[in-house]
């Protein structure tokens, strides 16, 4: 079994692809803005960003997507409130692909995002 480069010390580095740190700024700028509640985008922050940090030291704990084009791409994903953070291990980091509500269509975005995403 090949083992990860930094991974396999026990702690990968994080990357965010483009889209997600997108979905960030929307998620704090919706709570923040149009919801009106500045304590809670914080606060829902707080707990997307300890969510990702604690894949550092255990990626694998993320389930894989029960969808065969998604999982196929090796994506994964794990809860953090209501939202859902898909991720790909990489060889050498974990990459952060989306961050989005439980209840959007994210089959549909990921489908389109997943293919485009590189880094």
């Amino acid at each position: 079994m090949q083992q990860r480069k930094d991974c396999s010390m026990g702690k990968c580095s994080i990357s965010f692809a483009s889209p997600a740190k997108d979905d960030i700024m929307q998620i704090r700028t919706y709570i923040s803005n149009v919801l009106k509640n500045k304590k809670a985008a914080r606060d829902t922050i707080d707990i997307i960003e300890r969510a990702v940090m604690s894949l550092s030291e255990m990626p694998e704990r993320g389930r894989k997507v029960l969808d065969e084009d998604i999982d196929a791409q090796g994506i994964r994903f794990i809860i953090a409130g209501n939202f859902v953070i898909f991720f790909r291990i990489d060889a050498e980091s974990i990459i952060i692909i989306r961050i989005l509500h439980n209840k959007r269509n994210w089959r549909e975005l990921l489908q389109g995002d997943s293919k485009q995403v590189k880094e």
